[in-house]
């Protein structure tokens, strides 16, 4: 399931075994086993032990498509501070585990990306999908820093005078040999 923060899509992330690495004081038998189950079934359950210990150490959630865009506005509208859509889904899990656990301790929430890498999904967030329908996403870089005032990052803003290095496009059903080739191994 495609959202609109793709990083948080990723079913297995590296950080994921090395978290249940250390939580199992090493033991990469019980972590190569959960990995070969979570390939094959689809889902795996850690033991009880270390189980206990990522609930000690976690409170999880999750933020829909549409409170990830309401996050966006309602921090941009509150604060005229531009959040990627990732950093929204970490605000929004955020506000959640604050009101349910009633917990008043100071929180400090870091970012992860520029919202420019997201243009398109900040976009509809801040002025509905209309605005960047039929847009490239150079053309959308340019929207989200007219309309929000915020600059471009460096690292983007000169895309457009970049030379495409890559030109070449491979058939599905092509790739593979294409691969093999490049590689030197056919």
């Amino acid at each position: 399931h495609k959202t609109y923060s793709p990083s948080m899509d990723i079913l297995v992330s590296s950080n994921l075994e090395r978290l249940l690495f250390e939580l199992t004081g090493h033991d990469s038998e019980k972590i190569n086993f959960w990995m070969n189950q979570l390939q094959s079934t689809g889902e795996y359950s850690p033991d009880t032990n270390t189980f206990s210990k990522l609930q000690e150490l976690f409170w999880a959630s999750y933020a829909s498509d549409r409170e990830t865009l309401d996050t966006i506005k309602e921090t941009y509208r509150q604060y005229n501070y531009l959040l990627d859509t990732h950093t929204a889904v970490g605000k929004a899990v955020l506000e959640k585990y604050l009101a349910i656990e009633n917990d008043n301790s100071r929180t400090v929430l870091l970012s992860t990306a520029s919202p420019f890498k997201f243009c398109g999904s900040v976009i509809n967030a801040l002025f509905g999908e209309k605005e960047y329908e039929d847009k490239s996403e150079l053309e959308l870089l340019e929207i989200l820093s007219n309309k929000t005032g915020n600059q471009i990052p460096a690292n983007l803003a000169n895309l457009a005078k970049m030379p495409v290095k890559h030109k070449q496009v491979i058939e599905r059903e092509k790739l593979h040999n294409h691969l093999l080739q490049t590689l030197n191994l056919y």
